[in-house]
């Protein structure tokens, strides 16, 4: 889940032809939803093929809009422009699990496979720059949807892995925070550095400082039952929550405050 510099939000996962919830059993696909920043259903398209099999792990946008959906099967990155136009994709040499965007356009994707979860950096050509090492070495491997990156305002990378991580621009690992026990599953960042994140085991938002502070914690909710998978902010620092068990995305203010809640079917 990402909001654009169009200020709509791009959510992959499952699209339901006829609506949402128990419509989804029929006519569903694997795909990208846009809303717009009230909750609105804007467009959405398809991102699995012919065969149904590719689908979205994660999404990232660069600062003109396209959209990169990162895909598990097959193993590579699809880059659409922000009405769903396909422009090109890549192989990548693992399953991506996330995938997100520097200012400069370099790429940083994510795999879930093989452990560990090793970074991969391209150039906006699509080029192979670097291949960080994983985090976790001698630990299993985890769900696609508890891995996510993000790039900081500052270049600095950060990672969830039951807890949250920041690399630097070198690929080191600076330093680490957050509950273990609760499971970081997704983080996003506002204007000022400051760190937003979501987890397995708790139905909190909590806003951290840039060092790891706690700041802040609010309800995101009912926890669904597979913990909630993705955070995104927009530029007016509003909280965007997916809880896919319930198939639905919550919208905060910066202070907490419910402002709408609206369907994905699947987010």
């Amino acid at each position: 889940m990402a909001v654009g510099p169009d200020g709509n939000l791009y959510v992959t996962g499952f699209v339901c032809v006829r609506g949402f919830g128990p419509a989804c059993a029929e006519g569903s696909y694997y795909g990208v939803w846009v809303f717009s920043s009230a909750g609105r259903r804007l467009r959405s398209w398809r991102t699995d093929g012919d065969d149904g099999l590719e689908y979205g792990t994660g999404i990232g946008i660069d600062s003109s809009g396209d959209v990169y959906v990162a895909k598990d099967t097959p193993q590579v990155i699809a880059r659409y422009r922000p009405d769903g136009t396909f422009v090109s994709d890549w192989s990548v040499p693992g399953y991506a699990g996330d995938i997100a965007l520097d200012q400069s356009g370099n790429r940083y994707v994510l795999y879930i496979r093989p452990a560990g979860l090793p970074i991969g950096k391209f150039a906006p050509d699509g080029s192979a720059i670097t291949d960080w090492p994983a985090l976790t070495e001698g630990h299993d491997e985890l769900p696609y949807e508890l891995n996510r990156v993000v790039v900081e305002p500052s270049g600095s990378l950060l990672v969830t892995w039951v807890a949250i991580h920041r690399l630097d621009a070198d690929g080191a690992l600076v330093t680490s925070w957050g509950d273990g026990a609760a499971g970081a599953t997704a983080v996003a960042t506002d204007a000022a550095g400051n760190v937003y994140a979501v987890s397995l085991h708790s139905d909190k938002v909590t806003k951290y400082a840039q060092d790891g502070t706690e700041l802040a914690r609010w309800d995101a909710g009912a926890r669904p039952y597979d913990g909630f998978k993705a955070i995104a902010l927009d530029s007016s620092g509003s909280v965007y929550v997916s809880d896919s068990s319930n198939e639905q995305i919550t919208k905060f203010s910066p202070n907490g405050q419910v402002l709408v809640r609206f369907g994905a079917g699947g987010a």
